[in-house]
């Protein structure tokens, strides 16, 4: 099988006897449909049922948009200690471009990142049988995926299902597949975000369950109606369904019932307000902010948001959240996409660039890039490839601010400042007098 030009025929790897899993193997028990769990408020929680629950969406969203925004590059070391962007790797093609043809490299990442923020990302890695280098990248859904030992103790990926409506099964080695965890204990598989927190999301999906019924069956009528003479049932069950229908349900809110007969209403259910829906709201937003480590600003909490301390929780965000899903996805491609040489002699590597998120706004940024070129350590074409600007004649020369210099050569500069002669230069006139005297006079 050819795809983009490259041989990517599939090389059977399959473990030759699979190791026993007890019950408490989470594989087993995602491999038996049993990661649904029922909870006291009585929602169901599941990876689907989570993504229900708008400040989980949220937090996902923006930590997978926001790694899969970074700016990022395969980088070559040079010789001479030098790193520049190598951009004709072969790796390098599958982020420049489309990792797989069905979807670009931002949709690539932003997919295997929301699957590792729940738990577990996946995908496989197509490799030319000629070269050995990967060709090609495909994600795959965190359910069909199941970890299995050989009887020598070798890991493999247990691949099984329909994907993509065809059905697979095949077993892949640890090199042939990437692998993001979440959060791990044992740092071969991520914990399953939806089992273990699972009490927090059954507490929000129930208070969403009960604000849903509420306004669906009586928004504005809840109680008991009581008559001083006995009704018979088809006269009860004739009341109940004409209220029902003339007040019954969010659009009917606020309508005015009339009663007559001595009939008399009491109020006897409590609105959401008054059963804390919204104060479990906010709690649901204060345990998904710390779920997932997002500042409570990002996802509309904005109580204690002031616009003195939101850019120091937006780097927050970036330090405490962002840099460690993005080191930790540096070191799985680097591990699995380049060669052992590349590797041990880190000759090549893939890795983000988070500094313009480090920056903070445009004065900020001013600043910083006008600090590195006063100060020597940027050129002026390197501050303007950071900004995507075109380089300028003589961008390419350091600079340095002109009253800076080394302390133990202070007093030789400012003596040369005032007219004086350094050491150095009065040691060069005394050469060059003594080599004037010691020059023989013209033959008569």
């Amino acid at each position: 099988m050819r795809i983009f030009g490259f041989d990517i025929t599939r090389r059977k790897a399959e473990p030759t006897q699979a190791r026993s899993m007890a019950l408490t193997n989470p594989a087993l028990a995602e491999y038996l449909g049993l990661t649904t769990f029922p909870q006291i408020s009585g929602a169901t929680v599941s990876d689907s049922s989570v993504l229900q629950i708008p400040p989980a969406w949220s937090a996902i969203r923006y930590i997978s948009e926001g790694i899969a925004s970074l700016s990022r590059s395969v980088y070559l070391r040079e010789p001479d200690g030098d790193i520049v962007p190598d951009h004709g790797s072969p790796v390098a093609a599958l982020f420049d471009g489309r990792p797989h043809p069905h979807y670009t490299t931002f949709d690539f990442l932003q997919a295997v990142v929301a699957n590792a923020c729940l738990g577990n990302g996946y995908a496989r890695i197509y490799k030319d049988s000629v070269t050995a280098r990967p060709v090609m990248l495909e994600i795959i859904p965190q359910e069909f995926v199941h970890i299995v030992y050989s009887s020598a103790g070798e890991m493999y990926y247990h691949v099984s299902g329909i994907i993509n409506d065809k059905s697979v099964n095949y077993y892949l080695p640890q090199t042939e597949m990437l692998h993001i965890k979440g959060v791990t204990f044992t740092g071969i598989l991520g914990k399953k975000t939806s089992i273990v927190h699972a009490g927090s999301f059954s507490t929000s999906l129930g208070a969403q369950e009960y604000g849903n019924t509420w306004f669906s069956k009586g928004a504005s009528v809840g109680g008991l109606i009581t008559f001083p003479t006995p009704l018979i049932k088809e006269q009860r069950e004739m009341l109940r369904s004409k209220i029902e229908a003339a007040h019954s349900g969010s659009k009917n809110a606020g309508s005015i019932m009339v009663l007559d007969s001595g009939a008399d209403f009491k109020a006897i259910q409590s609105g959401p307000q008054d059963a804390a829906v919204i104060d479990f709201n906010n709690l649901s937003t204060i345990q998904v902010s710390q779920i997932f480590k997002i500042p409570l600003h990002l996802l509309s909490q904005l109580d204690r948001s002031t616009f003195s301390n939101m850019e120091q929780q937006n780097q927050d965000f970036v330090v405490h959240c962002l840099q460690p899903w993005a080191r930790k996805i540096e070191e799985e491609f680097n591990t699995k996409l380049f060669t052992t040489s590349e590797i041990r002699n880190r000759k090549r590597f893939f890795a983000f660039d988070l500094s313009p998120l480090q920056m903070g706004d445009m004065d900020s940024q001013a600043a910083f890039f006008a600090s590195a070129i006063q100060n020597g350590w940027m050129t002026p074409n390197e501050v303007r490839a950071k900004k995507n600007l075109n380089r300028i004649e003589g961008g390419d020369q350091l600079f340095i601010q002109q009253n800076m210099a080394p302390m133990d050569r202070l007093n030789e500069i400012l003596d040369g400042k005032n007219g004086k002669e350094t050491p150095e230069e009065a040691q060069s006139a005394e050469s060059d007098n003594d080599n004037e005297d010691e020059q023989p006079e013209p033959a008569a």
